[in-house]
């Protein structure tokens, strides 16, 4: 099991919970602040983008003013258009149009704009009756008039048609639209608002007469007047033009909506049966589309990711049309209510959460881009399903559970690492112990059976050493011994279990996990001896000073089926090896004295030693205490090197 799981305890549950709790509110905070509207932003731009056309335009027409139009009538400025405008708008009412909305300002009739060039009393006069069919096709209704707006502190300031266009209008209210856009921060329309509340208003020009009959209300836009002149009032909900701004429902890229140049619509003689059969029944929208006109705006299609290449920017008569098909169609694309994104934040967050806590780090970040990448999926199906969903919760909220787990496990892990430390730091070498740490798994402290080889080692003849010295000085060489021979030990990944007065007991095979064990403990054996022959060595004259023999030490090895396990009471536990091989390498330590080997192992351990084990003498069945059957022993004089590493 790795070490890293169980880090949380019987508190991993709680802990994620707690983790959840926290990050769904911090991103439902964000989401409601605006802090996510970038991200939120730029994954519906992409997915508008690889959507292409979602919806056939059933509604709505554009008659595009384009270069073929201005190449038609070359010798005519816009503003003398009246007379092509009556023509158009003529046709397209025998055609069945539902209504025909100008995105075109008509701010200066032909007088006013020969009123520019000085006085000219006989052009003037020439031109009184120049628009008269448009101010008839105006006075009939069904046509909407486009009014610019600029926001000012004051509110919106407006640029109304002409007056002598306004003022033939059957009713302002229905024949005026604002050619408004609303706009995000990022300068890209993605949503609309059909109406402005109307006060206040700081006209620059136009009638102050045709407001005095207006009833305060509202300002509706264009694509929206065009909406409810085609299909009545009931098509639009009173709440509507108060509500926070709501997603464009776009039918697709630029140049989805149809479109008929003002070249054909304008012409004498009236439309084909093929035109007619395109205008009838829909809202026709007539604005400029010519080329280096500027009327376009970026829309979620001008974005380029990656390997998509986004589209040109959106014509403004063409937006409009998109804003009256939103609202003629308003399920085909909605916000996701909050209670269903948070219903499908929770499980991402919980999986993410899960991912951090119990896998590895690497898995972890590959189990939380796929994580990533199903989330932003999962926003695209609910895209296609009409729901702009939230996927900013889903990637926020994810990354905020996983540095919060992650935060929680490398406290835990640290301090699990601490604890691991404390109880094995004093007892194995620093390589055994980052061995443990960095394996991924659990030291023993459950009670389980290990095999494992065990090795005891005590001083020949202590007793009467610590007699003759006295007790300061037995201290004294024991503190200068047992440094050098636990080094000895650990140094063949020796673990030292306890020492038992003068008697050292060393494990091979835990707590770091290692086939080898039972060769490891014969290297250890050899290397406590050379390290008793140096101590001899040295000390030889403090011994013979006091008629002692020269130092000696007695080491037994065996190899079997040992517990390993915390035993003790709640106020002192102590981590140690218990059962039958832990006893026999006690007695076979014993054995020593009475076979005069430095060295005595059991054939277990030379058998799993492998080859290379230097073996002098063999004692059969050797009848050792608590034991009923025999053991077989042999004296351990030295260890080969593996073939192919020399001598």
């Amino acid at each position: 099991m790795d070490i890293w799981r169980p880090a949380f305890g019987k508190h991993r549950i709680p802990a994620l919970i707690a983790v959840l709790c926290i990050c769904f509110v911090l991103t439902s905070a964000a989401l409601h602040f605006n802090y996510l509207t970038p991200l939120d932003s730029w994954c519906h731009d992409v997915y508008h983008i690889l959507a292409g056309q979602q919806h056939d335009p059933e509604a709505t027409l554009i008659v595009s003013i384009d270069d073929v139009s201005l190449e038609a009538f070359p010798d005519t400025p816009l503003v003398f258009w009246g007379p092509l405008y009556a023509r158009a708008i003529r046709n397209l009412k025998n055609a069945g149009a539902r209504s025909i909305a100008l995105d075109i300002h008509l701010g200066v009739t032909p007088g006013q704009w020969v009123n520019t060039l000085g006085e000219n009393p006989g052009l003037r006069m020439a031109l009184l009756d120049y628009d008269q069919d448009f101010d008839a096709e105006l006075s009939e209704g069904r046509v909407i008039l486009a009014a610019d707006t600029v926001r000012t502190p004051a509110g919106l300031d407006i640029r109304f048609p002409a007056r002598e266009y306004l003022g033939v209008l059957p009713s302002p209210d229905d024949g005026i639209g604002l050619t408004t856009m609303f706009r995000d921060p990022d300068n890209v329309v993605r949503s609309q608002v059909p109406a402005y509340p109307r006060e206040p208003v700081a006209p620059r020009q136009g009638p102050q007469d045709a407001q005095e009959g207006m009833q305060p209300g509202v300002w509706w836009t264009l694509g929206a007047q065009a909406a409810r002149q085609g299909w009545g009032e009931t098509m639009l909900t009173a709440s509507q033009p108060f509500q926070r701004p709501r997603p464009i429902a776009y039918c697709g890229p630029p140049g989805t909506i149809p479109r008929l140049s003002f070249a054909a619509i304008a012409r004498e003689g009236g439309l084909t049966l093929e035109e007619t059969s395109l205008v009838n029944g829909r809202a026709v929208i007539v604005g400029v589309e010519y080329e280096g006109s500027g009327d376009r705006l970026p829309t979620p299609y001008s974005r380029g990711v990656a390997w998509v290449a986004g589209h040109r920017d959106m014509s403004n008569v063409e937006i409009h049309a998109n804003i009256a098909e939103t609202l003629l169609y308003p399920q085909r694309l909605t916000h996701e209510p909050f209670w269903m994104a948070g219903l499908v934040w929770l499980p991402f967050f919980a999986a993410a959460g899960g991912l951090v806590a119990h896998w590895p780090p690497w898995c972890a970040a590959f189990g939380l881009s796929a994580l990533a990448v199903a989330g932003w999926g999962a926003g695209m199906v609910f895209f296609h399903a009409g729901i702009l969903f939230p996927v900013s919760g889903i990637l926020a909220g994810m990354a905020g559970t996983a540095v919060g787990m992650a935060g929680m496990r490398l406290g835990r892990t640290e301090r699990a690492r601490a604890r691991i430390r404390r109880l094995f730091g004093k007892y194995v070498s620093e390589q055994v112990l980052e061995q443990i740490l960095q394996s991924g798994e659990d030291p023993p402290l459950g009670g389980k059976g290990y095999t494992v080889t065990v090795l005891f080692s005590d001083i020949r003849d202590f007793t009467t050493i610590s007699e003759r010295l006295g007790a300061e000085a037995t201290v004294d060489l024991l503190n200068a011994y047992l440094p050098e021979a636990c080094a000895a030990v650990q140094k063949h990944g020796g673990m030292i279990d306890k020492f038992i007065g003068d008697a050292i007991m060393a494990v091979f095979g835990m707590p770091s996990a290692n086939a080898d064990h039972a060769r490891q403990a014969v290297l250890a054996a050899l290397a406590l001896r050379e390290c008793a022959d140096r101590f001899r060595a040295a000390r030889a004259g403090q011994l013979a000073a006091k008629d002692l023999k020269p130092f000696r030490i007695g080491i037994g090895l065996h190899t079997g089926l040992a517990v390993a396990g915390n035993i003790g009471t709640p106020q002192r536990m102590e981590f140690t090896f218990i059962g039958d091989t832990v006893n026999a390498a006690s007695r076979l330590e014993g054995l020593c004295k009475d076979l005069r080997w430095t060295i005595v192992a059991s054939r277990e351990t030379v058998e799993a030693a492998g080859p290379g084990v230097l073996t002098g003498g063999m004692e059969p069945a050797q009848r050792v205490k608590g034991r009923t059957e025999g053991i077989d022993v042999f004296e351990i004089l030295g260890m080969n090197p593996p073939q192919g590493e020399g001598t």
